[in-house]
């Protein structure tokens, strides 16, 4: 007999708040049931789901390359509506007003799992963080993160009926990762790792403070002549070959 902890929706929790975002991204409500569909690749976010609602796994079904998750409760069903998050919520979902300060980026990073994607340039130099929603959704998220972190940063794009709010550069997608992943929650660990393999990679250009302004400087002292390379990476505190790298638009190409 399946057993289904409703107490879970009762209080406050990180995984609560990262698994409505999650549904808001990507669930769906239909005919008193909550369903969730990915690709296989995933499945162990599904069973993460049914370990924390202490249900079985045999609820997630396997067809072709996709797996989905549907648990008939009109318990449930009501808890995740109190959150605005509605059979029909494409075009109209707007971020929660309820949910307390320290919880809302749990509810960001469920989003951003449901529908948003973390994926690098050809070359790997650049990062970019990209999520998919509403308007309202997407100038939300970009409020609190740009809050927390002491300046403002991304692009929201309109994408047809939705928008598309992108991160990149060196330092705001590793600040943004790093904020993200700061709970250590349960989260698609292809995501996380893509943005860990950028940020360990790109650390001592990170640290370095280097940004696209300083980049500028940096190409426009170099081509007046009077400033090598050497002194360049001496006056940014650098090592020489970010340097390189700048002057040859490997990084902060414009």
């Amino acid at each position: 007999m399946e057993y289904l902890n409703l107490d879970l929706f009762k209080g406050h929790s990180h995984e609560k708040y990262y698994f409505l975002g999650f549904v808001a991204a990507d669930g769906c409500i239909y005919d008193k049931s909550l369903i969730i569909g990915l690709h296989e690749r995933d499945i162990d976010v599904l069973y993460k789901f049914c370990d924390w609602l202490k249900l079985p796994h045999t609820l997630v079904k396997k067809k072709g390359c996709y797996v989905h998750f549907r648990k008939y409760n009109q318990e449930l069903v009501n808890f995740i509506l109190e959150y605005g998050i509605t059979s029909r919520k494409t075009k109209i979902l707007k971020f929660p007003d309820n949910i307390p300060d320290e919880f809302k980026k749990s509810f960001i990073l469920g989003y951003f799992d449901g529908d948003g994607s973390c994926y690098t340039n050809k070359d790997k130099s650049k990062l970019f963080f990209q999520i998919v929603g509403t308007q309202h959704i997407n100038q939300t998220i970009k409020s609190i993160y740009s809050h927390d972190l002491g300046y403002d940063f991304g692009s929201i794009q309109q994408a047809g009926s939705v928008t598309r709010l992108i991160i990149n550069g060196c330092k705001s997608s590793i600040d943004f990762g790093n904020w993200l992943y700061e709970d250590n929650i349960f989260c698609f660990e292809r995501k996380k790792v893509k943005y860990l393999e950028f940020r360990n990679k790109n650390i001592e250009r990170y640290n370095s403070g280097l940004n696209m302004k300083k980049a500028k400087e940096i190409r426009n002292l170099y081509s007046s002549g009077n400033i090598s390379q050497v002194q360049l990476a001496k006056d940014y505190n650098v090592a020489r070959r970010t340097i390189y790298d700048v002057l040859s638009n490997k990084l902060y190409s414009e």
